[in-house]
C-alpha cells in the first residue's frame, strides 16, 4: 500500500466539500465516490482545469451537473 500525498487529500477533501455543496449532497458521499476515480485522473487535482474535469466527473455520477464549475484560486 503506497501513501497517500497530503496536498492531494486536501485537494481532494477541498473539491468534495465544493461539488457536494453545489450539488447538495453529502460531503463524505462525494469524497468517497473520488476515491474511486482512476488513478490517472488525480493530476487533475493540481490545477484549476482539472478540478472542473472532476467536478464534472463527479456530478455525473450522481447523476447532475455543476454548471459553470470553476474553483476559487488563492
Amino acid at each position: 500500500m503506497s501513501a497517500v500525498d497530503p496536498g492531494l487529500m486536501a485537494s481532494g477533501r477541498a473539491l468534495a466539500s465544493e461539488v457536494a455543496g453545489a450539488m447538495g449532497e453529502e460531503v463524505s458521499e462525494v469524497f468517497e465516490a473520488l476515491t474511486y476515480v482512476p488513478s490517472n485522473m488525480l493530476a487533475l487535482l493540481e490545477s484549476p482545469q482539472g478540478w472542473a474535469v472532476l467536478a464534472q466527473y463527479l456530478a455525473s455520477g450522481f447523476g447532475g451537473e455543476v454548471a459553470d464549475y470553476s474553483p476559487t484560486v488563492h
